[in-house]
């Protein structure tokens, strides 16, 4: 027996009677009938049937045709015309509402069940199928790739919304368009690449990516980096029956790739000038013991001549050529980050009005220098002779990127990096910054060239004009300043560069307590010169005599620390060397003050490699290495005179 629910729209009471009659006997459920179109959709709307057998004339203001045509709107319900008129422009009006069939009065009982149920079966089909489109539909929606299918011609049959984004095409344009007419990749023979690609796809069976790297051109000139595949679609007999095509937007991946690819490059430069400023260190810790020496005793010797002495001048020219490599060492120590900081509170405009004031003189009259500084910047905590290098070193940079003139441009900007989100640069970090930018519109530095600048004896300048270190010097003397610089340039455009140093609050005023001078037995100062170098030793001890002060020796601190433990009431000041064996100076410093919260310290080194900023207020000044005799002098003099900060 049959479940089905009909309604029955029939204007005439009996004949509605007699078809519901019929349609009971052949086992449906008629529970109602309706005389009209109005009527037929309330019954719909109150008991929702499986099918509707329709008059095509109906009494009122709806005839069967237009109440089909809002039922199949509202309800999706399968109707029948059943009707005694067969004339054209019957059937066309009625073929647009899509009935599921037509029978004519009279009618077999036969032939109206065999319809009604090729109707039923035609719309369960057609529901399914719409659940399955509509499953594929919202499958299509939510992926993140585009589909394209074509049938076996290469006609667009199918394309979900991420592929109209990505081609520009929509769906009703698309659809029935040839493939190559929605695929245009750059700088390809667009049909040749599809065609290739779905030949091997055809005769495989199996899925094919296209060529990659491959860009695709949207409808507006759009380009997107894609990685593709395609692969042939087969019927359930195994047939050939078109191609799907899938297309993924790579633009994330290559730009994490690219940024990959820079951070592996920085790495590896940053431990490629690793490796060469410990080298640098080292050598000019080398080089400073032994120009100390020579320096030294060559001042010594100079001061017991008179300037008509025969030897005067060659040891005046010893001494010559030993500060010119002394600045030498200088350069290196600045490049590898171990020269040592005076810090202090400066204003990087004053630095910056300081050195262009400084320019003026020094350029060709056709470069146009312009300063924009930010009236509020914040105060840096920097070394200002080491900035002044900095700035002097890139400012005549510029100047010879332009020989036939140009424009140079300084400007100072505060800059708040945050926490969260991509840094600006590799070695950045999240805090407040003073940036100084310094453009030019010069030569420009070639592409080639411009990873490379900041290494050592590269440069960008003729032979005979740069060694190629003053770029590298700024790099150290930046990184040291725990702050980064970056450039870029363009060729025949310019080139910029960018540095960034922490912003600092001055330090809070420190509280001086006299020092009471501690008076040895014979009123003569006592020095402790520590120095795990012989030669410096026996250098300082010499000086020291001179001048009239007891000596005591230590080569290291752990001995240092020893000796003035059992005489500190008799030591004045300690010559502290920072790198030393067993215990460095900054160490044997810290034991000292346990010792003495008063001690009087000076530290000597000619390589740094100690952070000094915690001790800024302690330490009475800092003798580098090499040095002369009267430096020493003069440097053990003052720090006499000083008096000591207590922590």
């Amino acid at each position: 027996m049959n479940s089905a629910q009909i309604l029955v729209v029939e204007d005439e009471s009996i004949v509605a009677k007699g078809i519901q009659h019929d349609l009971e006997n052949m086992g449906y459920d008629v529970p109602v009938v309706a005389a009209s179109g109005e009527e037929a959709l309330n019954k719909a709307a109150e008991t929702y049937p499986d099918l509707v057998l329709m008059d095509i004339v109906l009494k009122g203001n709806m005839d069967g045709i237009e109440t089909t045509r809002k039922l199949r709107d509202q309800f999706d319900i399968p109707v029948v015309f059943l009707t005694a008129y067969e004339d054209d422009a019957t059937l066309q009006r009625a073929k647009i509402t899509e009935p599921f069939g037509y029978l004519l009065k009279p009618y077999e009982e036969r032939e109206l069940h065999t319809t009604i149920e090729m109707a039923l079966y035609k719309h369960r089909v057609e529901r399914k199928l719409k659940q399955t489109e509509q499953w594929l539909t919202a499958t299509l929606k939510s992926i993140g790739d585009a589909v394209i299918a074509t049938d076996a011609r290469q006609c667009v049959k199918l394309i979900n919304p991420r592929a109209e984004t990505m081609t520009g095409w929509s769906r009703g344009e698309a659809s029935g368009q040839s493939l190559p007419d929605i695929f245009n990749f750059l700088d390809e023979p667009t049909y040749a690449l599809i065609e290739e690609a779905s030949r091997k796809a055809f005769k495989s069976s199996q899925v094919v990516g296209l060529p990659n790297p491959c860009t695709l051109v949207s409808r507006d000139g759009r380009q997107t980096p894609v990685e593709g595949t395609v692969a042939a679609i087969l019927d359930d007999e195994g047939y050939f029956a078109g191609f799907v095509w899938v297309l993924r937007d790579v633009t994330e991946k290559r730009r994490a790739e690219e940024e990959r690819l820079r951070s592996e490059e920085h790495l590896r430069q940053a431990q490629k000038m690793e490796a060469v400023t410990r080298l640098a260190g080292g050598v000019a810790h080398d080089f400073s013991n032994l120009l100390t020496v020579i320096l030294g005793n060559n001042s010594l010797v100079l001061s017991r001549l008179q300037p008509t002495d025969p030897n005067y001048d060659a040891l005046r020219a010893v001494d010559t050529a030993a500060v010119r490599a002394a600045d030498l060492i200088k350069e290196l120590l600045a490049f590898s980050g171990r020269a040592h900081l005076w810090l202090e509170p400066i204003q990087l405009n004053d630095a910056v009005q300081r050195v262009v004031g400084a320019l003026h003189g020094l350029v060709d009259s056709r470069i146009r220098i312009e300063a924009q500084l930010a009236p509020d910047l914040w105060t840096v905590q920097a070394d200002p002779a080491q900035i002044d290098e900095v700035l002097m070193n890139l400012g005549l940079n510029a100047r010879d990127a332009m020989p036939g003139g140009g424009e140079m441009l300084w400007e100072t900007t505060n800059v708040t990096i945050p926490a969260e989100g991509s840094p600006p640069h590799p070695d950045a970090r999240s805090g407040d910054y003073v940036c100084l930018s310094i453009v030019d519109t010069g030569q420009g530095i070639a592409p080639e060239v411009l990873p490379h600048i900041f290494e050592p004896f590269v440069t960008t300048k003729e032979p005979g004009k740069g060694v190629g270190l003053g770029l590298a010097l700024v790099f150290g003397i930046i990184e040291q300043h725990r702050g980064w610089i970056k450039c870029e340039s363009v060729v025949n455009q310019g080139t910029r560069f960018d540095l960034y140093l922490p912003a600092r609050r001055p330090p809070a005023p420190v509280d001086h307590l006299p020092h009471e001078a501690k008076e040895s037995r014979n009123g003569t100062r006592t020095v402790l010169l520590v120095d795990d170098e012989p030669m410096i030793r026996e250098l300082g001890k010499m000086i020291l005599h001179s001048d009239g002060y007891r000596v005591l020796l230590a080569e290291d601190g752990l001995q240092a620390v020893d000796i003035y433990q059992r005489l500190k009431d008799r030591i004045d000041l300690v010559i502290l060397d920072l790198t030393m064996p067993r215990m460095s100076g900054c160490d044997a410093f810290q034991q000292l003050v346990h010792i003495d919260p008063q001690v009087r310290v000076l530290f000597a080194s000619g390589y740094f490699a100690e952070d000094m900023t915690t001790f800024d207020n302690r330490i009475l000044g800092f003798i580098t290495k090499p040095y002369r005799h009267e430096d020493l002098s003069a440097m053990v003099r003052a720090a006499l005179e000083q008096t000591v900060a207590e922590q």
